[in-house]
């Protein structure tokens, strides 16, 4: 195992330094992230599907953990890729998320050089927050794409507070800001904080699937006709269609670009 990188007073250990990692990262995501996200099936109309645990093998180098100086338990994980694409942002994808895995697959499959770092997410583990980790994680992963000779990072992110408004457009809810001229939303904010541009919305950028009772199973709740519901979590609402047994959810984020100095 490679000796573990010192950040801002925190260890950080990559899969490519130890493999174990892999588990470790997977179990805090699973504490974390909705059911809907961790168990809900790939829209069959956004083909191919991402192939989330293959991030592992093919960018061990870009999936960390962030510990404690000592090693302690794990404070937070992060997880990026990355693609040949360095183009105008104003050309990324209505597809986001997705569109970042799979085409950051395609790039390495093709042998492209990497150009961009495509931040996937950054989970912090609840017993670590209100300490600031969200920033550091982000600095973090860019001081990765730093010492990998990249330049850029892009991230489709997703709104911690648009949950809040599940109705209302993605292009609505990031034009809003604070009094200072801020987004409105903490986590995009925080982004700004760091340098980053909001490049658009990517209304489409990850579409989940599942039964009726899988979306009851997720969500806690009962959905006895047919329609749009909001649900705790979302940032949209889900469309139950019981006729089909079928629950269909289209989730918008931000897209937003990083300089890495």
């Amino acid at each position: 195992m490679n000796l573990p990188m010192q950040f801002e007073g925190y260890t950080i250990r990559t899969v490519a330094d130890d493999p174990a990692l892999e588990d470790e990262i997977q179990a805090l995501i699973d504490v974390v992230w909705p059911a809907f996200i961790i168990d809900g099936h790939v829209a069959s109309d956004e083909p191919p599907p991402s192939d989330w645990m293959g991030i592992y093998a093919r960018w061990p180098q870009f999936q960390f953990v962030l510990y404690d100086a000592d090693l302690g338990r794990p404070l937070a994980a992060g997880n990026a890729c990355t693609l040949a694409w360095d183009e105008d942002e104003r050309t990324l994808p209505d597809t986001g998320w997705h569109w970042e895995m799979v085409r950051a697959a395609d790039d390495l499959a093709a042998a492209r050089p990497a150009r961009t770092l495509g931040a996937l997410s950054i989970t912090v583990a609840p017993s670590a927050r209100s300490r600031g980790l969200s920033a550091v994680m982000v600095r973090a992963m860019k001081e990765l794409g730093r010492r990998a000779g990249i330049n850029r990072m892009i991230a489709p992110v997703r709104p911690t507070r648009k949950a809040e408004f599940p109705n209302q457009p993605i292009e609505e809810y990031m034009a809003r800001t604070t009094a200072q001229g801020l987004a409105f939303d903490p986590w995009l904010r925080t982004h700004q904080r760091l340098g980053a541009r909001i490049a658009g919305p990517c209304r489409r950028s990850m579409q989940i699937v599942g039964t009726v009772d899988e979306w009851q199973r997720w969500t806690g709740m009962e959905f006895p006709t047919s329609g749009a519901y909001a649900f705790p979590g979302g940032l949209a609402p889900v469309a139950i269609d019981r006729a089909a047994d079928r629950g269909h959810y289209v989730e918008p984020n931000v897209w937003m670009t990083h300089l890495i100095a």
